[in-house]
């Protein structure tokens, strides 16, 4: 074990069972780097909680200390709107634009902006959110890097069918959007802008998870470490509502990324990791 891997598993409060499969993983994605062009991005998707953060963290430090990399990270949640432009948004197009989370609440275009520049070896300065207060902070000063790590409980997805459409998923859409327009708002995003987004990942992991019930508790715990950190967050109520927000998305993600996706990891309850019996494919 390496001095730098002994800090992560301190950082992160994790045992060392974690490092034989996240090295695996790194590994699978530097061989991908070494048969790309220069300045790959590498997408990863999982639902909240699910540790797609703290991978990202590894391959970043990984990448650092095995190939001397400078290696950038960004969450779409970094990207989401500000609250006025989201106030905005709830006004021209939708009410529950106002909560940030779904496809349509993210500043896209910054994030082309920001990609195309990196594939170009140009300096970026990548955003940051504060989930603490809801908004949009300071951005990071402006860097180069050999590599972007993309992650993002939508990153990758795909538009879903009309069919899924109309039925609704949980009691939120019930409530709330009994008619679909929100989830076909929402849907008509993810087709178009969105798509040109994701365009620019080279390679895509992908973490399935056994339940979609565990992520309620992952949710919890991370706001918990928030709270502790910020010493604001939310409420289990307000957390429960929250999720059924992404409900819709992070189901059919889980569905359709094991055909899209180029890696897939499985993850379960206690948030062990497994590689998929193929977990190394060239996309199509």
């Amino acid at each position: 074990m390496q001095a730098w891997q002994r800090r992560f598993l301190s950082q992160h409060q994790l045992n060392r069972d974690y490092l034989s499969v996240a090295t695996k993983l790194a590994r699978c994605v530097l061989a991908k780097i070494d048969t790309s062009p220069r300045f790959p991005i590498i997408g990863i998707n999982g639902p909240q909680g699910s540790g797609k953060s703290t991978l990202a963290d590894y391959l970043c430090q990984f990448l650092e200390n095995e190939r001397m990399m400078s290696v950038g990270v960004v969450s779409i949640d970094d990207y989401y709107l500000s609250k006025s432009q989201r106030f905005i948004l709830s006004e021209t197009e939708h009410p529950l634009f106002n909560t940030r989370g779904v496809p349509g609440t993210h500043e896209v275009s910054r994030g082309i902006q920001d990609f195309t520049a990196f594939k170009q070896g140009k300096a970026i300065a990548l955003p940051r959110f504060d989930k603490s207060i809801d908004d949009r902070i300071e951005d990071l000063p402006f860097k180069t890097f050999d590599v972007l790590i993309f992650e993002g409980w939508c990153v990758g997805i795909k538009p879903e069918t009309q069919s899924r459409l109309a039925e609704n998923t949980n009691a939120f859409e019930t409530t709330f959007d009994a008619d679909g327009t929100f989830r076909r708002c929402i849907n008509h995003h993810l087709s178009c802008e969105y798509q040109e987004w994701f365009q620019f990942i080279d390679y895509l992991l992908f973490l399935k998870i056994e339940s979609f019930d565990s992520i309620l508790e992952w949710r919890l715990q991370q706001e918990t470490q928030l709270f502790d950190i910020k010493g604001k967050g939310m409420s289990a109520q307000q957390i429960s509502q929250f999720i059924q927000f992404f409900e819709r998305l992070t189901r059919w993600g889980q569905y359709s990324l094991e055909d899209n996706a180029d890696l897939q990891v499985n993850v379960d309850k206690q948030h062990k990791m497994t590689l998929a019996c193929k977990a190394y494919r060239d996309r199509q």
